[in-house]
């Protein structure tokens, strides 16, 4: 009785480990089959985040092309424009030359020398005046004035320095001393607001801060005159902006020296500008005023 009792336990807890290992065997299975469709859910999403990196690269590359090829056109089309300025300039001189040359055959054989020379020395002197106004070299219709006018040596040296490769219109001028000057305005702020900070005044501090959004000056004060600039740059920068080159490089003289170190060779620049604008206009009246006077008539 003891042994089938015994065998009859055995049986029972055989078959409480069979049903617990068949159990055991489905969960893992289960588990299993979880894992692998959460594995396949993440491969989808992961081939989805790379297509849509892959889209937006290529968006972005094409964003990037595009714009260089906008670019590259822009360029295209700045160069062409430069060149037909060129061309057009190219053209004026060549008929300044024709004039030139059909002056001195047309009056060769019936006026004076010293009027064929006077008259040559307007055209060549208006071919300078208009290359130095468009920013074109004028290296040749110069040797030809030094030649026709060996007096105006002072003033064929002035115009030297931009004979070659041509010089900065005023525009162009105007254009660099405007970044110029705002550099110049930073640098003073910042100073101010550094004594200002170190001089411990609130007061001062407070009228430091606001100048650099508003100008301040005492409501019964008169109102700056017309032409008279807030700061010194501004005087500069109005002057180029009516081009007046003279002025300009004037204002530029009476500028701080720290300001002139932040403009670099601008100053040296304009005054060579400055110098040879004021050149040409001495030429070209002195090229008019050499001209016979008109016979008087019967």
């Amino acid at each position: 009785m003891k042994a089938l009792e015994g065998a009859g336990a055995n049986d029972a807890k055989a078959k409480e480990t069979t049903d617990a290992i068949a159990a055991l065997r489905s969960e893992v299975e289960s588990r299993t089959k979880q894992n692998a469709d959460a594995a396949a859910a993440l491969g989808q999403r992961l081939d989805s985040l790379q297509q849509s990196l892959d889209a937006k690269v290529k968006s972005a590359t094409d964003s990037v092309q595009s714009a260089t090829e906008a670019a590259r056109k822009a360029a295209e089309a700045g160069q062409a424009q430069a060149a037909e300025a060129s061309k057009a300039v190219d053209r004026k001189l060549s008929e300044q030359a024709e004039r030139i040359a059909t002056l001195d055959k047309g009056l060769a054989d019936r006026a004076p020398t010293a009027t064929v020379q006077a008259a040559l020395k307007v055209v060549v002197a208006d071919r300078v005046a208009s290359a130095l106004a468009s920013g074109v070299p004028y290296a040749e219709p110069l040797a030809t004035l030094r030649k026709l006018d060996p007096a105006a040596q002072d003033q064929a040296q002035a115009l030297a320095p931009f004979a070659d490769k041509g010089a900065p219109t005023v525009g162009q001028l105007a254009g660099t001393f405007r970044g110029i000057a705002d550099k110049i305005a930073q640098a003073r702020q910042a100073a101010r607001v550094k004594a200002a900070s170190e001089s411990g005044d609130f007061r001062t501090k407070l009228l430091s801060m606001a100048d650099g959004l508003v100008q301040v000056r005492k409501v019964d004060a008169a109102a700056p005159a017309e032409g008279n600039a807030a700061a010194p740059e501004e005087a500069v920068q109005a002057a180029l902006d009516r081009g007046d080159l003279a002025g300009a490089a004037k204002a530029f003289d009476a500028l701080p020296q720290e300001a002139k170190a932040q403009a670099g060779d601008f100053g040296t620049t304009l005054a060579a500008r400055a110098k040879a604008s004021e050149a040409s206009r001495a030429l070209t009246a002195s090229a008019f005023q050499a001209l016979p006077a008109p016979a008087a008539q019967q």
